[in-house]
């Protein structure tokens, strides 16, 4: 499960980002996650709860906006959502195609208070 990975490394971030604004804990993280991008948001969402424990993003909140695919046409010069995941370009058929978005993960926001 490599979401696991993953949410350990948004720790990672999230801990820097809340030392260097003088913070003392994150509230809420929203990342943008690609629809081919391979990672479940189900299981993203899981595995950041647990890797939060007893960090400074224990009990945050992970806001998670997905981000559809598409794929740009080489032949007819189409940009479009892939049909079924398949990466043939549903206005000429062609094969030549490339994926111009939705397979990244962003970190995009992380809000953070200090509880004096």
């Amino acid at each position: 499960m490599h979401e696991l990975a993953i949410a350990e490394h948004l720790i990672e971030l999230i801990g820097k980002h809340v030392r260097e604004s003088g913070g003392q804990r994150a509230v809420r993280v929203t990342v943008q996650l690609g629809e081919m991008s391979g990672v479940m948001a189900d299981a993203l969402l899981f595995c950041y709860e647990l890797a939060a424990k007893s960090t400074c993003a224990d009990g945050s909140e992970l806001v998670i906006d997905s981000v559809p695919a598409v794929i740009e046409c080489r032949s007819c010069q189409a940009r479009t959502c892939p049909v079924e995941f398949s990466m043939l370009c549903p206005e000429c058929g062609g094969s030549d195609t490339e994926l111009v978005q939705g397979r990244d993960l962003l970190l995009r926001e992380i809000e953070v208070i200090n509880d004096v």
